[in-house]
């Protein structure tokens, strides 16, 4: 799990302190104060990932950075629960409305992210014959419901049915160790073994490259879940984001 942990952590090193076996060895408070923006009014102004390994390893904006420490500490680190995310979020929400910071409904959910580092643990007998690679722009239809194939150069792993894209593998970015990739199948194809097959399709593509893979999926989604272990990968971490809008 080693280039998936360096990856989980690698974008944000400079905002981020360690806790672990419930201390805290070094810090940085974000330089941003709202935290992380993701454009518009949507911004993350706190994150906690927690590895398999069990390090923790946590952002917060210095205008939550207090009752962040403060909830963790006495919550021995959980933060990974339905009842504990909502007794977060209870614990600060005097501040939040103080800052005038609104809870976006994402952030009543974690996710488990999944990792896959070698081609030996990839299940090469997932790939259906339905699945082809494609380099956008491309003339096809994109029903899957994610990813615009009609602009960029990126590359994908789709099912393709009468020139419709029904599912589909993507990638954020590819420029670090890991490289974080998502899929999406419309309603109509969905357990067909299709998303699945993209998946392995993708991750042998990765991998090739000589890069891990990382998965992530809300921790309620069972189905995404199920794919990500089908095609070879195994958890790596489960990561919280308190996503706000102003």
């Amino acid at each position: 799990m080693e280039k998936a942990h360096k990856r989980l952590i690698e974008a944000a090193k400079k905002d981020i302190y360690l806790v672990h076996k419930k201390e805290i060895f070094n810090y940085y408070k974000t330089t941003n104060e709202n935290g992380m923006p993701f454009g518009g009014t949507l911004f993350s102004p706190f994150e906690i990932i927690l590895l398999c390994s069990g390090e923790y390893y946590i952002k917060a904006s210095p205008l939550l950075f207090d009752e962040v420490v403060t909830f963790l500490t006495t919550n021995e680190y959980s933060l990974f629960s339905d009842d504990d995310i909502n007794k977060f979020l209870n614990s600060i929400n005097g501040i939040l409305n103080k800052l005038n910071w609104n809870i976006d409904s994402r952030s009543y959910n974690y996710s488990t992210v999944y990792a896959l580092e070698n081609l030996e643990s990839l299940n090469i007998s997932k790939i259906l014959n339905t699945t082809v690679e494609i380099t956008a722009p491309t003339d096809y239809t994109n029903i899957s419901g994610s990813y615009n194939v009609a602009d960029g150069s990126n590359t994908y792993f789709c099912t393709v049915l009468n020139d419709k894209i029904v599912s589909i593998c993507g990638y954020s970015y590819i420029g670090f160790e890991s490289v974080d990739i998502g899929t999406a199948t419309n309603e109509s194809y969905r357990q067909k073994g299709y998303a699945t097959s993209n998946v392995v399709s993708m991750a042998k593509y990765i991998l090739e490259k000589e890069k891990g893979v990382l998965y992530s999926c809300r921790h309620t989604n069972d189905i995404s879940q199920k794919i990500a272990l089908s095609a070879g990968f195994a958890p790596a971490a489960n990561r919280y984001i308190l996503y706000c809008t102003v």
